[in-house]
């Protein structure tokens, strides 16, 4: 889908990071013990230093944000901010962002055949407000 062509990480606090990319496959949603529903994707965030994909696991936990989750597909451009939670496991660490806010970026749709311009309500309503 290349609408976001690098994406990107801005960190904002110590441990908050605002990243922006392509959603890498379609979320999956889990319960935990107690029976509360998360989500766990990864989004692709531009390349690091070194030129390389940056994949960054999200978890999900608010239910609002797990329902949204549900929606996603593999490619869809998406910003989210969240805090990033480190954890060890047998002398690896390893890092998830824990979502506290998303929100799919509108795209606009172009027809070849037409050149008309068709998008989604989305759009229309960010459009309007511009």
């Amino acid at each position: 889908m290349a609408f976001i062509p690098d994406g990107g990480v801005k960190k904002l606090s110590e441990n908050q990071l605002l990243v922006w990319g392509e959603v890498q496959k379609k979320p999956e949603i889990r319960d935990t013990q107690s029976g509360n529903k998360f989500a766990k994707f990864s989004v692709v965030a531009g390349p690091d230093k070194d030129g390389e994909k940056r994949y960054i696991d999200c978890v999900v936990f608010n239910k609002a944000l797990v329902g949204y989750c549900v929606d996603l597909e593999r490619g869809d451009p998406i910003l989210l901010l969240g805090v990033l939670e480190s954890r060890k496991h047998n002398e690896k660490t390893y890092h998830n962002l824990k979502v506290g806010f998303m929100v799919r970026i509108p795209t606009v749709a172009i027809r070849k055949e037409t050149s008309r311009v068709s998008s989604s309500p989305a759009v229309s309503s960010f459009a309007a407000l511009s």
